[in-house]
């Protein structure tokens, strides 16, 4: 950023899921180059239930030897259906999930599915083998900026206990925020509303 756009020093980095990763990297690699940090619904590795997880899915892409020919074949499309309805899982509260009927979860499940046709299954590929690499944990001491933490105690990949919790021993001046939303106040599929729960907590924490 120093070299294209002569920027020092950044106020703040935010990331949710994946990007967390990318927050917690920065920080631990960069420890000097931002003043505060907020991570939401990550982890500082992939380990227990997600490693199992992606490794599953690395092993399903592997399975076809078209990923490694040079002519796009028509399994690769159907591939692509398949992993995104193992992806659907992580979009799911435990809530949402024990309290919709049949009917509805096939319902959510295929608007998933239909919304992810066009994901390109060479970044499923990539993206799996970053996330199996993703391990930050030796590198957390060094972060200087202060840090808020927001997770969601009731979604399918997040393990607050071994995860989550633990960060706080790791980090100085971390703060961490587990929420217990109810159905009715917090859409998971509502970018606005995840949005608006961010800024709500950069607020409270009077992140400035």
């Amino acid at each position: 950023m120093k070299e294209k756009f002569d920027i020092d020093n950044v106020l703040a980095i935010i990331g949710e899921g994946i990007g967390g990763c990318e927050v917690f990297t920065w920080a631990a690699e960069y420890p000097d180059y931002m003043e505060h940090i907020v991570s939401l619904n990550n982890m500082s590795k992939l380990s227990g239930r997600n490693y199992v997880f992606f490794k599953s899915i690395e092993a399903i892409l592997e399975s076809n030897d078209a990923l490694y020919s040079d002519v796009y074949d028509s399994s690769l499309s159907q591939l692509v259906v398949v992993i995104n309805r193992l992806l659907f899982l992580n979009y799911l509260s435990r809530d949402q999930l024990a309290n919709a009927s049949r009917e509805e979860v096939d319902a959510m499940l295929e608007d998933f599915v239909e919304a992810g046709l066009f994901r390109d299954i060479f970044d499923l590929k990539y993206l799996t083998k970053c996330l199996l690499e993703y391990d930050v944990v030796d590198k957390l001491s060094n972060i200087k900026a202060s840090t808020l933490i927001v997770t969601t105690s009731d979604l399918f990949y997040m393990d607050i206990e071994n995860d989550v919790l633990p960060l706080e021993g790791t980090i100085d001046n971390v703060v961490i925020k587990v929420i217990t939303p109810e159905a009715e106040e917090f859409d998971y599929n509502n970018k606005n509303d995840s949005i608006y729960k961010i800024l709500s907590f950069v607020n409270e924490y009077e992140i400035e």
